[in-house]
């Protein structure tokens, strides 16, 4: 049985595929020395994210290669 997740950016449900479901992990006050770990995180479409990202940091995203696959 396959387990069913939904992207955060648009709702629908992630179909498992060779790079999806992908996560995105928050993770609050990382610039502190010290910090508790509270960190969350959401599924999300690899596409979803990558078109939501800002057009100079999609550069640095190298799972494209994953997804010609």
């Amino acid at each position: 049985m396959q387990t069913k997740v939904q992207c955060c950016l648009c709702g629908e449900n992630i179909d498992s595929d060779n790079l999806n479901p992908c996560d995105i992990v928050i993770s609050s006050n990382w610039d502190k020395q010290v910090r508790e770990k509270n960190d969350q995180f959401f599924w999300v479409h690899f596409e979803c994210f990558r078109d939501k990202m800002h057009e100079s940091l999609r550069q640095y995203l190298v799972l494209d290669i994953l997804a010609e696959d």
